[in-house]
């Protein structure tokens, strides 16, 4: 009895172990993969918008509750002057470049583009792929 006690315990604690360590890399995995998109993001956008800046505000990874639901993940990203004449107009065709030069830009729960001016700020927002105006 005591034997059999024993090896459940030994078993529960390897179990345990290796559970433990097959999250952990499937976390690390993900997260590499994000900062892997959210930088491939940022060059195409530093390489085809018309602004004098663009930069990531807050890129996030992981469970999270907000306003909008649940999200896994996170990206939002600043571009400040640009020399556009319509947000909606220059997020379609933002969205399109990264649709076509980034392969996991859709993957991403909410993508958010704030475009800021001395006059104005504006944020469009991408779900699951999908352009929200």
């Amino acid at each position: 009895m005591k034997t059999k006690n024993r090896i459940l315990k030994i078993s529960a604690i390897v179990a345990i172990f290796f559970g433990s360590a097959f999250l952990s890399y499937s976390f690390v995995s993900g997260l590499k993969e994000h900062d892997r998109t959210t930088a491939s993001m940022e060059q195409v956008l530093k390489e085809h918008c018309y602004c004098k800046d663009v930069s990531i505000d807050i890129s996030s990874y992981g469970i999270q509750f907000n306003d909008e639901g649940v999200s896994n993940e996170n990206v939002h990203f600043l571009l400040r002057d640009c020399a556009i004449t319509s947000v909606k107009t220059e997020a379609k065709r933002v969205h399109a470049i990264l649709s076509e030069k980034v392969p996991s830009y859709g993957t991403i729960d909410i993508v958010s583009f704030s475009f800021l001016s001395e006059e104005k700020q504006e944020t469009i927002q991408v779900k699951n792929g999908i352009l929200q105006l």
